[in-house]
């Protein structure tokens, strides 16, 4: 019998073990870690009735609606009996019932093990690296049924996935781009990733959506965020943009603009209030300030991005809000 239980300091040398089976470095500043930072990581054991452990999982729950899947490992001797999927699933279990519907992760491009595992669960490609070769990561979204993309997808089931593998231009920059496009009519939705496909040691960032353009029927629009400033902290406030157009032939109609629930972030909109109303061809930039509180502590996880999203309800388009995400560095704090 297996179960699946959080990490607590009893389990370290059981978790050491398979580190070290797994060809992974492990050090007691990782426990430590794992328990200091407990608020927003969780890391999930598999063990079994010898109270071995078997399987590994790190959950970062920090940024809504993104949490990451981290680290998933199984030992030698179990793989095959559903280990895995037992941990990816309580993952996602967790996630949503939290409110971070939006997962994501990383995967060797060469890993058919592992893309079997996750596509089961729902999980895509979103960015890749250029040269599909061992070695190299690409990065996985899944997306729930509380999101825009998944509300999408439902109504226009047989829709055709694309990808890019390089950068292309959205609205303001260059970004990775996915996107599916209705084989039945002109209905389409694209997606635009700030990242890369990997995680570099320096000056990696973390892999979110930056842009958005949607088409169903004679309503469309694109959006996409700016960040003015590259870091934040908790002294000055950080500037971010938020540019709509819309590229349809109906009146849009957005209701309602906020952020999403964010711990000692505050997040002030100088450019809105109340409906915004787009007439075809129309667009509109918000300005938008944020800054940490004194009170900030989530720490660094597997990116030191700190990630800001807001969502726009579009009446008449979709149920769910659309969202898109800035990314800042983190600055000094004390």
């Amino acid at each position: 019998m297996v179960r699946i239980t959080e990490f607590n300091t009893i389990h370290s040398d059981g978790v050491a073990e398979l580190y070290r089976l797994m060809g992974e470095r492990f050090s007691t500043k990782l426990v430590e870690y794992w328990c200091k930072a407990r608020k927003y990581v969780k890391v999930l054991l598999a063990v079994n009735d010898e109270e071995e452990v078997i399987g590994k999982v790190t959950l970062d729950l920090a940024y809504k609606p993104y949490a990451e899947i981290v680290n998933l490992m199984v030992h030698p001797d179990y793989r095959g009996q559903g280990i895995g999927s037992g941990l990816v699933e309580e993952c996602i279990r967790i996630a949503e019932s939290k409110g971070f519907h939006i997962q994501y992760l990383m995967a060797d491009v060469t890993n058919l093990i592992a893309h079997r595992l996750y596509s089961k669960y729902g999980f895509i490609p979103v960015i890749l690296p250029q040269k599909i070769i061992q070695g190299r990561n690409m990065w996985l979204y899944r997306f729930s049924k509380e999101t825009f993309v998944k509300e999408f997808l439902i109504f226009k089931p047989f829709s055709k996935y694309y990808i890019s593998k390089k950068r292309v231009w959205g609205l303001w920059k260059k970004a990775y781009r996915v996107g599916w496009a209705d084989i039945l009519s002109q209905d389409n939705l694209y997606l635009y990733f700030e990242g890369q496909p990997g995680q570099p040691i320096k000056n990696g960032v973390m892999p979110r959506i930056n842009g958005v353009k949607i088409s169903r029927g004679n309503t469309g629009l694109a959006l996409s965020v700016h960040e003015i400033n590259k870091g934040i902290n908790r002294f000055n406030y950080s500037k971010f943009l938020i540019k709509i157009v819309n590229m349809g032939d109906d009146t849009i109609f957005i209701d309602k603009i906020n952020s999403v629930a964010l711990p000692h972030i505050e997040v002030k909109n100088n450019s809105y209030e109340g409906v915004i109303t787009l007439n075809p061809g129309e667009s509109k930039t918000m300005k938008f300030e944020c800054r940490l509180t004194r009170d900030f502590d989530i720490p660094p996880l597997s990116f030191n991005t700190i990630v800001i999203t807001i969502k726009l309800y579009v009446k008449k388009l979709l149920k769910h809000p659309i969202l898109v995400s800035a990314g800042y560095r983190r600055e000094g704090t004390s």
